[in-house]
């Protein structure tokens, strides 16, 4: 299989700091949500997880964003397999903006993460449905692109609005955003999203001096 051969070539003992990203509005339903949990500990099984490798974080998103794991917890693979599973399904609105936000300013540059310029930052947004501030959820991406996150933006269904996915991407878009029908698919894109996220390289970046900078 082709994307395995890469998985193989690239992804073996590769280094990276990813954040995965998961939405946990109304609109997804905890069955969806527990679908969107397999998916990411899918990702993970494929992934080199360790404190001098690839290290996972996790974050979910709805009125409020909650990080549940951060990069320096440093965790295992069976780590981030057990802690994960504490994450809730919280209903409310889609502020894809705060989490964003949160992300720039607490996950990748946190006061005791770690700073590894020579590793690719990665954001792994999940969502169904358009944000309650689309300008706003533009503006912060382009912010976290700024400080050197690339971003993979994964649309689920049909209520998802594919300009603010694009707003999201990082460039290209056609490697860095996939959609599937529903939640039931999402599976079925895990080696190649794997695949991609191991060809992602270094950018430079860092935390922006204030609140309005890069605006």
């Amino acid at each position: 299989m082709i994307i395995q051969s890469i998985l193989s070539a690239d992804c073996d003992g590769k280094a990276a700091d990813i954040f995965f990203v998961i939405d946990a509005s109304f609109s997804i339903t905890t069955e969806n949500f527990a679908r969107e949990m397999e998916f990411i500990h899918g990702v993970v099984e494929i992934l080199d997880v360790s404190p001098n490798k690839t290290r996972v974080g996790l974050m979910t998103f709805s009125d409020d964003a909650d990080i549940l794991i951060r990069l320096d917890h440093n965790v295992s693979k069976q780590q981030f397999m057990t802690y994960s599973n504490n994450a809730k399904y919280a209903g409310g609105g889609t502020d894809t903006a705060n989490a964003l936000r949160k992300l720039r300013e607490e996950g990748f540059y946190g006061p005791n993460v770690e700073d590894r310029d020579t590793v690719a930052r990665i954001a792994i947004i999940l969502t169904d449905g358009l944000s309650i501030t689309p300008e706003t959820t533009a503006m912060e991406a382009n912010m976290l692109r700024k400080v050197g996150v690339q971003i993979f933006s994964i649309g689920i269904g049909d209520g998802i609005d594919k300009k603010e996915l694009i707003d999201i991407a990082s460039e290209p878009v056609d490697k860095f955003l996939l959609h599937v029908d529903d939640f039931g698919a999402l599976m079925s894109i895990r080696l190649k999203l794997a695949a991609r996220s191991c060809t992602v390289e270094p950018t430079n970046g860092k935390p922006f001096a204030g609140d309005d900078a890069g605006i």
